[in-house]
């Protein structure tokens, strides 16, 4: 068996790397998202407290609000509403390249 041409093994091993890429912002979105989830849910007060900082009502886990502090409140928007976007994107953007190059095969249907 003749080995595969070069180009066709870099641009193997190029889809890979790319699958790799975006199955990991996925993986480390959703991760990120159910961490900080729990953890506010289970550490942050359920009353605002000034003396602290924790003035920002977050919902949390199992339908509670708790207060958590600019920084906490800014770290939460941006895995939440940031990094979701850039995953969803990246996957929009790898599953229309991936049609687009032929990577998966497209199914028609057989005229009967």
């Amino acid at each position: 068996m003749p080995a595969p041409p070069a180009k066709s093994l870099l641009k193997q091993r190029v889809r890979t790397a790319v699958r790799g890429l975006v199955g990991g912002v996925i993986l480390l979105t959703l991760v990120a998202n159910l961490y900080i989830r729990f953890h506010y849910a289970a550490s942050m007060p359920r009353s605002p407290q000034p003396q602290t900082g924790r003035i920002h009502p977050v919902p949390a886990q199992y339908g509670g609000i708790v207060y958590v502090n600019a920084k906490e409140y800014n770290t939460r928007n941006f895995i939440e509403q940031t990094l979701t976007s850039i995953s969803s994107t990246m996957l929009l953007v790898f599953i229309g390249t991936e049609l687009a190059l032929g990577g998966w095969p497209v199914r028609t249907k057989k005229p009967t």
